[in-house]
């Protein structure tokens, strides 16, 4: 499906793709109303791809940031405590948090 932003090849279309979202979001919502917007950071090898960071400044182009909260992601599958074991011991740091950011129209 192509309107899945998942998707995109680079972090860089991707990014564009959800600017567009945002942009999409401001003009159907009502003066006043919220946006919340759930993601993660992702990894690509050893690089940090910190999409969380690049989510809130492009949502504050569009919308008030009125805060922020922390999830921890549930683990999916009995492999996972081996998984984030076995990157720690390599000096890699695992994410296993997803951070909601609650956006207003203003």
């Amino acid at each position: 499906d192509k309107r899945d932003v998942s998707l995109c090849e680079t972090i860089e279309t991707y990014l564009e793709a959800m600017d567009g979202f945002y942009r999409e979001a401001y003009r159907v919502l009502e003066t006043g109303g919220h946006l919340f917007v759930m993601i993660g950071d992702i990894r690509k090898g050893r690089k940090l791809m910190p999409l969380t960071a690049h989510l809130t400044l492009i949502g504050e182009r569009h919308f008030t940031l009125m805060d922020r909260a922390i999830k921890i992601r549930k683990r999916s599958s009995r492999l996972m405590p081996m998984l984030i074991s076995n990157a720690r011991k390599r000096g890699h740091l695992v994410d296993i948090v997803d951070t909601v950011l609650f956006f207003k129209k203003g």
